[in-house]
């Protein structure tokens, strides 16, 4: 199992599922969620992740109102002119000059 199949591909009674949604709209009523949002910031921060699998821990984060997943919806809309779109995720050279990474406060 990979890491995004356990963060965003288990349901939270622990049942392989092949729909994020049913994750993340899940972690609206189970606090056990929160369990899982340092994982998500990793794969978040992780450059060599699939492109699908950072938006989506990015999209869980920001539905779970954690801050990490506001600031780097901030952060990427810094500069609004993509330099390069790699799959639906934006590269911004600014973001990744900067050297910022997402992390858990």
């Amino acid at each position: 199992m990979t890491r995004f199949e356990e963060l965003l591909g288990t349901d939270f009674a622990g049942r392989p599922t092949g729909d994020v949604d049913d994750v993340i709209h899940g972690g609206y009523d189970h606090a056990e969620h929160r369990e899982r949002v340092p994982g998500l910031v990793s794969l978040l921060g992780d450059a060599s992740a699939a492109d699908r699998e950072r938006y989506l821990a990015c999209l869980a984060l920001v539905a779970w109102g954690e801050p990490v997943g506001y600031e780097t919806v901030r952060q990427l809309s810094l500069d609004p002119r993509p330099r390069r779109t790699v799959g639906n995720w934006p590269r911004r050279r600014g973001l990744r000059r900067s050297g910022w990474r997402p992390s858990v406060r």
